[in-house]
């Protein structure tokens, strides 16, 4: 199994990556936040920037996570709230999620980006809360009444899981888990390595294989609905996956 990065350093196994990148106590964590945190703080807010210059992939995206949401309507869904996780300047939450359900909320790190999403979406009746603050130290508290737990219908996931460490995601996930109605559903969207891993030195994520990311939500208590890959992209680029996870 190939564990490398992008500039061709090879690891032994995951957990020597792991432990090159956070420390074998794991007390480097915060400097592998920080340090995409500031990669992302380098980049233009606007749909090419968000793509990694891949702009003209977005319809083809916004398509196919459409059909996604729709077929889950169909299977009994609700359309109230959704939360939109790694939101960027708000492209997903716009142009899919504000189409489908009544209430969205935006949970982005890089406070530039929340600023733009804010502009974009602005007079969008659907939109309801900003959260500028990373995955991994997300609370799922209610701003207005911080006392109460947030709950979604669904929980959508796109472009941004490389970006936490393992244990981090599979605890998000529990915490997504625990935020859903009955009968909702969490969607990751993103995309997957042939083999292996592969790190990203420099925006600091780490791209999993589809077997991977599929065995961190068996550890988070989820169970895998369905798992599709997105169509009419380019043969150049990783594929990317729809996984559409529910509570098992």
């Amino acid at each position: 199994m190939a564990i490398k990065d992008t500039e061709g350093k090879v690891y032994p196994s995951l957990g020597a990556l792991w432990d090159a990148e956070l420390g074998t106590d794991r007390s480097k964590q915060d400097k592998w936040y920080s340090a995409g945190a500031s990669y992302w703080k380098g980049v233009d807010g606007t749909v090419d920037g968000m793509l990694g210059g891949l702009a003209f992939v977005s319809p083809a995206d916004i398509q196919g996570s459409i059909k996604t949401l729709t077929d889950l309507v169909r299977k009994g869904m609700s359309r109230t709230t959704c939360l939109d996780c790694g939101a960027g300047i708000g492209r997903v939450s716009q142009e899919v999620l504000a189409r489908v359900f009544r209430q969205v909320d935006l949970l982005e790190q890089d406070q530039a980006f929340v600023d733009r999403a804010r502009e974009e979406l602005a007079g969008n009746a659907q939109i309801r809360h900003f959260f500028a603050v990373g995955m991994q130290s997300f609370l799922w508290k209610d701003p207005l009444s911080p006392a109460d737990g947030l709950q979604y219908d669904c929980v959508w996931i796109q472009w941004v899981i490389g970006h936490l460490t393992d244990e981090d995601l599979i605890q998000f996930l529990r915490n997504a888990r625990s935020s859903l109605t009955p009968g909702g559903y969490i969607v990751i969207k993103d995309n997957v390595c042939h083999e292996g891993y592969l790190l990203d030195v420099e925006d600091h994520s780490l791209m999993r294989t589809l077997e991977a990311v599929i065995s961190l939500c068996d550890k988070s208590g989820l169970m895998v609905f369905s798992a599709e890959k997105q169509t009419y992209f380019p043969s150049t680029i990783f594929p990317v996956y729809t996984i559409v996870l529910k509570v098992d």
